[in-house]
């Protein structure tokens, strides 16, 4: 992520206010908008440590972000209602903007590369593909003898990646449960008792179009990590890829939960 944390802080801290005033009235707001500043301004020379220790203000929620293996944490702003559901909107200090719908990306602003204008057409809750009906109906769904049933776990993602304006991609998702966490994930979500809790899920991307050397209409993967000790089902990490070599991942923060208990 960007490290121009200073730039335009006037203009930032009134779009934080109305996030705030949104999210926690204007009593709660008034008094704690020193506190959204001071989480918003970090920046990280040696970010893993710095966000590990830092203590957090238990009356805001954080995200913690990675982009390329570089590290940021995040500030919940506010929750927009949509209709295909509830969608949070994270801030950074730099003014990048991360929504996430039902645990996926649904569009990012102020990264190197962004996701804009993404829609997600009948996607499925990322928890189904745990359940062993909806894998059996998939698997039959692939097979050539039934191939023109519908697939339980795929939807259509229609995005356009910026910058230079590939509009309008459209391509199936593919949705597959995992039999353990992949070995690129977190080292931290493999270890200790809360691991056990954890059940992977992965996206496919299968393209409409011919991909040719387009690199915006490359197919990108996404992971999922879920926890099944919830009655939500609620993912709690998610990484996509918005391009095959630039990859954005979120998770839950602080972890393991029991340390906001404490907090």
């Amino acid at each position: 992520m960007h490290h121009n944390l200073l730039t335009r802080i006037d203009y930032f801290l009134s779009r934080i206010f109305i996030a705030c005033f949104l999210l926690l009235g204007i009593s709660a707001c008034t008094g704690s908008q020193g506190a959204i500043y001071e989480s918003l301004k970090l920046t990280f020379t040696n970010p893993n440590t710095v966000i590990d220790s830092y203590p957090l203000d238990p009356r805001f929620t954080y995200l913690r972000a990675d982009v390329n293996g570089n590290p940021a944490l995040l500030v919940l702003g506010y929750i927009d209602p949509q209709v295909n559901g509830l969608t949070e909107v994270w801030y950074s200090s730099s003014r990048e903007t991360i929504r996430i719908q039902n645990g996926r990306l649904s569009s990012t602003h102020g990264l190197d590369i962004n996701w804009i204008e993404v829609k997600l057409i009948d996607a499925p809750f990322i928890s189904a593909a745990l359940d062993p009906k909806n894998i059996e109906a998939a698997e039959l769904a692939t097979t050539k003898i039934y191939r023109n049933l519908k697939n339980p776990l795929s939807y259509t993602r229609i995005r356009t990646v910026m910058p230079g304006y590939r509009a309008q991609i459209e391509e199936v998702v593919l949705m597959k449960a995992l039999s353990e966490a992949p070995s690129d994930a977190p080292k931290r979500l493999k270890e200790g008792p809360y691991s056990t809790n954890l059940r992977w899920v992965e996206e496919r991307v299968s393209p409409k179009y011919r991909v040719m050397d387009n690199p915006g209409l490359a197919p990108v993967t996404a992971i999922y990590a879920i926890d099944v000790s919830t009655p939500a089902m609620r993912p709690i990490f998610g990484r996509q890829c918005l391009m095959p070599s630039y990859c954005l991942s979120w998770q839950v923060w602080p972890w393991p939960p029991v340390a906001r208990a404490k907090s």
